[in-house]
């Protein structure tokens, strides 16, 4: 069993993650056995061998895949439970390892689609695109495709799209990659 503790809580929104004996399995392979883990606010590195089941556990996080068995709980709901579960994804910001794109979607026009795909308030949606890219330091890039960006520009691409809707709990496999 590996435990993780962190003792502070995202304020009216409980802990960001609490985990009792998370399990997941891919086919018949037991990626994570027994997971222990309690994080509340501030940032967290996960750290191990190729693997480790580190992308396993962030995409069990972010709500792609169910846990196999244990308990989940983010921002103190229960993503098992539907309305939980969309509460919690517009709460989320989630950057995979390797993220799909729109080659013909300029850098804004993608990250306004993620946002709309979160279900932020149409009102917000622009000055909030405009705020992430700045974030990303893709100011300059706002109006180009993303076909024609370098590998590690289409990268800052993935974490605008993560922090537009401003997540309580912010999820990133691997954002130096690229």
């Amino acid at each position: 069993m590996v435990t993780v503790q962190a003792d502070t809580t995202a304020e009216g929104l409980g802990l960001g993650v609490e985990a009792r004996g998370l399990c997941q399995r891919r086919g018949r392979q037991q990626v994570l056995h027994d997971l222990d883990l309690t994080l509340g606010r501030g940032v967290f590195g996960l750290l191990g061998p190729n693997g480790a089941g580190k992308t396993t556990l962030l995409r069990t996080l972010a709500t792609a895949v169910r846990p196999s068995g244990g308990t989940l709980r983010l921002l103190g709901r229960d993503p098992a439970d539907r309305r939980e579960q969309r509460w919690i994804r517009q709460r989320l910001g989630y950057l995979p390892q390797q993220f799909g794109y729109y080659a013909q979607f300029s850098v804004f026009a993608f990250i306004e689609y993620c946002a709309l795909l979160r279900e932020m308030p149409v009102a917000t949606i622009r000055p909030a695109v405009a705020t992430a890219i700045e974030q990303a330091g893709l100011a300059e890039y706002a109006r180009t495709k993303l076909k024609a960006l370098s590998q590690g520009l289409v990268q800052r691409v993935g974490i605008a799209q993560a922090l537009v809707n401003r997540p309580a709990l912010l999820l990133l496999d691997e954002p130096t990659a690229g």
